[in-house]
């Protein structure tokens, strides 16, 4: 039976956010910025969340074309080459995921939903190279780990849907020992199992943003407000160190009404990037507004976008900074943490030019 897998985020948490008229902002630090553009000539469409970037190069995974990734030097977005080619042939690449890494590097991994393997690659000055390959056959547990972070090189934590309880659990498995699973949180996502067309589909709402630096997890949960920290140990077990904000039960979460609240949700956060002292997400701000078609006379509603802000917290989840961004229609962010930089772009359009950003970020108290 075919399994479809849908994850809904949205953000619910307001905060009285500063803009170019002069007004504050509600965290410590404000700065309004102003953008340069590169262009882009190469012809691609990247998945925002599908991006490798270390302090040199940027590698953007390009579902829609025949070459997989392309790659550019930093922060000038040089193009220097692609590699792999989609295809069925043993050296081509069917439908790749990029996971994420918990520390900077010149490694990073991704998953082939098509031919169901996992790859290492490594990025250096000339190329960019296969150095591991994990598959199918050496995987004990296998799980269609889209959206994973590889820590040390050795384990993958990944969001797991267990469909038989409708629940969603943090996982953390061994990359060296076939993907076995080593241990699982719960989350406080709320999911249903629903049949549809034959098959069944998992919607998850409130589905955490994970972000890992070291042996550091961070599950952030921006629709509650509410954030829980956890340690990686040595052996791969989670150990539960901290909430912050407001505490929550699953039967809590359940008996929420996520339908009103997605709809009345004016903005959604993503976490982009993490260091040592701090935590980069995404503010997406939009409002919904009520037109009528002038042929039918129908009203519709339609969202409109406000504007992009990233927001820097430590790893207390105390406020430290917003960074406004000046190109409200850019609406794809990455946050390179080696320069204070953002760069930005509208996924509405053809990838034609990316928007660089520069920010100040003072140094973290040392008390």
């Amino acid at each position: 039976m075919k399994k479809v897998i849908l994850c809904i985020a949205i953000a619910a948490v307001m905060y009285a956010c500063g803009g170019s008229d002069g007004k504050k902002s509600s965290f410590p630090q404000y700065e309004y910025c102003l953008a340069d553009s590169v262009a882009i000539n190469e012809i691609l469409a990247p998945r925002e969340n599908d991006i490798f970037m270390n302090e040199f190069y940027v590698a953007f995974l390009s579902p829609r074309s025949k070459k997989v990734l392309y790659r550019y030097s930093i922060p000038e977005f040089i193009f220097m080459d692609t590699t792999f080619t989609r295809g069925e042939g043993p050296e081509d690449v069917g439908y790749p995921y990029l996971w994420k890494n918990n520390l900077p590097g010149s490694s990073f991994w991704f998953f082939d939903g098509n031919k169901l393997e996992i790859k290492k690659c490594d990025i250096g000055p000339e190329e960019i190279a296969v150095t591991k390959v994990i598959g199918k056959d050496d995987v004990v547990n296998f799980v269609y780990a889209f959206n994973s972070t590889v820590v040390n090189n050795k384990y993958a934590v990944y969001d797991h849907i267990n469909w038989e309880e409708s629940r969603s659990h943090i996982v953390v498995a061994s990359i060296s020992d076939s993907m076995r699973v080593l241990d699982s949180i719960p989350t406080l996502a709320f999911v249903e199992v629903k049949e549809i067309g034959g098959g069944r589909a998992a919607v998850s709402t409130n589905t955490p943003n994970v972000t890992i630096y070291g042996s550091r997890m961070m599950c952030v949960y921006p629709m509650l407000g509410t954030s829980i920290r956890y340690n990686i140990k040595e052996d791969g077990t989670l150990e539960y160190v901290a909430t912050y904000g407001k505490e929550y039960t699953y039967d809590e979460v359940k008996n929420i009404d996520w339908k009103t609240r997605n709809q009345s949700a004016e903005f959604n956060t993503e976490v982009k990037a993490c260091t040592a002292d701090y935590i980069f997400m995404c503010k997406r701000k939009y409002e919904r507004v009520e037109e009528i078609d002038p042929e039918t006379g129908e009203s519709d509603q339609v969202i409109k976008w406000k504007g992009v802000s990233i927001e820097v917290y430590d790893w207390e989840m105390n406020p430290v900074k917003e960074i406004e961004l000046n190109k409200k229609e850019a609406n794809a962010v990455l946050v390179d943490v080696h320069r204070n930089k953002v760069y930005a772009w509208n996924e509405k359009e053809d990838f034609e030019k990316v928007y660089v950003y520069d920010f100040k970020l003072d140094a973290p108290s040392a008390e």
